[in-house]
């Protein structure tokens, strides 16, 4: 019986592997592209049900098969536009699951089994934080990373405690037991929050010291898990411009990924490798699918202004401080992005009248210096995020070493260092550091004023170098000088 079970288990998740591969991608991009939110939503709950189904008939457990269509959903392009859709699914459900499972808890099997419950939330923390940790390091990572991510998922989980129900609705646990059970995985729960929060204090404490390693393939410049590990740039809308955009980020060596609602243009860009997923950028759950607390710059490519503004609103109202590049195809567009929230933005009108000027005055053999400038002063009244890096081309700078290769965006907190202090009394053009803008209440300050004091919540947008950035951080947040 146990063979026959297993085989069972086998088949049931081999034939939906199969499935996932071969039939789920195609389908949703049927659904996708007929475009009608509600279609999307019902194919979802008609995936994981007709999974769950399946492997019910297999005689397993419901649960699996859901789990098993989760993690397939989870490997197409579409899952961010998924987890937005079965959101308020999942908290209704979750939240009813972990009622019925509070109802279950009997407050006296703490007081009779005391020392068999810490004994099990020692068992379970410690045995399965083991095998995550093993599992971890045979997949590359250095032990001390191992470690710590088998503490932080070492907790018992939902599945646990489906598992216990259905032995108790089988008669191979008894009720007491089972109860004994229940407290324990929960008790793993409750201190789930502590072993997230001070995890690496653990893993020293464990003797995992070293420096950590790196699965192989882990550090791509993009690819897919660029949001996971944030300091990625999010491109919105993957047309001829996004996908230039993407381009230059990776050949560069910037993690990024780009969100589109054109499913045709999504697995076009899927095929090609490129980290491209679907979604609709205005929903600030797809933003959060995407990572947008942990991007360092968001783009907006799209030509409608009025999704241009959605997006740009729905960002802002995302994260406060974070720097929101967009295209218009007027001056006007842009001045209406900018007071929508953007930061700055290109208006494509105005550059092809710029290209065209400087065609002709090469044309008319005005000197190419002379004529790089003209364009240049124009380009730098009209775009005050460049003013660093065109003044420091008219000092001279070698090419390549300009600061403004690289914008950054810190938010000042209550305790920094600089809190308090004149900007020009910081020293950070010493440090390799050009401040351009300063936001504060809400507003942006073009052309940081050397006099201006900075103040607790400021956002301050600088050019800068990686490691001249890390510096001038530390330096402005803890007062440490690191040359």
């Amino acid at each position: 019986p146990i063979l026959l079970a297993m085989a069972k288990a086998l088949a049931a998740v081999a034939l939906m592997l199969a499935a996932g591969r071969w039939i789920l991608r195609p389908f949703f991009h049927l659904v996708s592209a007929a475009r009608y939110p509600e279609l999307f939503t019902l194919a979802v709950l008609l995936v994981a049900l007709a999974a769950a189904w399946l492997t019910s008939l297999l005689g397993l457990s419901l649960a699996l098969g859901a789990f098993v269509a989760g993690l397939m959903l989870g490997e197409t392009e579409y899952r961010h536009q998924i987890e937005s859709d079965i959101r308020p699914f999942r908290d209704v459900l979750l939240g009813l699951f972990f009622i019925t499972v509070g109802m279950q808890l009997d407050p006296r099997a703490a007081q009779h089994y005391g020392g068999w419950i810490a004994l099990l939330v020692a068992g379970v923390v410690a045995g399965k934080g083991a095998v995550i940790a093993i599992l971890t390091h045979l997949l590359g990572y250095g032990v001390r990373n191992a470690v710590r991510t088998g503490i932080v998922l070492g907790q018992g989980g939902e599945f646990g405690l489906a598992l216990i129900t259905l032995a108790t609705t089988t008669a191979l646990i008894r009720p007491e037991h089972s109860n004994v059970i229940i407290t324990a995985i929960v008790a793993t729960m409750v201190l789930a929050p502590f072993l997230v929060r001070h995890n690496e204090r653990l893993a020293e404490a464990l003797g995992a010291r070293d420096a950590g390693g790196v699965a192989p393939g882990a550090a791509g410049a993009s690819g897919i898990d660029a949001p996971a590990r944030g300091g990625h740039v999010i491109i919105c809308g993957y047309g001829r411009t996004g996908a230039l955009t993407g381009r230059v980020l990776s050949e560069e060596g910037i993690p990024w990924v780009a969100i589109d609602p054109d499913p045709e243009r999504v697995r076009e860009a899927w095929q090609r490798g490129d980290s491209v997923v679907f979604g609709n950028a205005r929903n600030p759950e797809v933003l959060d699918g995407a990572n947008v607390s942990g991007a360092r710059v968001l783009v907006v490519t799209f030509d409608d202004l009025n999704t241009a503004t959605a997006v740009v609103r729905a960002a802002r109202a995302a994260r406060n401080d974070i720097p929101i590049l967009v295209r218009a195809r007027e001056s006007a567009g842009l001045e209406h992005l900018m007071r929508a929230g953007a930061t700055d933005g290109v208006p494509e009108a105005f550059e092809t009248a710029l290209m065209l000027a400087l065609q002709l005055l090469l044309f008319m053999e005005v000197p190419t210096h002379a004529a790089r400038r003209r364009i240049e002063a124009i380009q730098r009244s009209q775009y005050p995020l460049l003013g660093g890096f065109f003044q420091a081309l008219e000092t001279g700078a070698p090419q390549g070493t300009v600061p403004a290769s690289h914008l950054h965006s810190l938010t000042l907190p209550a305790g920094a260092s600089a809190v308090g202090q004149r900007l020009e009394t910081l020293g950070l053009a010493q440090r390799g550091v050009v401040p351009v803008l300063v936001r504060r209440a809400g507003e942006w300050r073009v052309n940081a004023d050397p006099d201006l004091v900075l103040q607790a919540g400021d956002v301050l947008i600088v050019h800068a170098e990686a490691e001249d950035f890390d510096r001038a951080e530390r330096w402005l947040l803890r007062g440490e000088d690191g040359g």
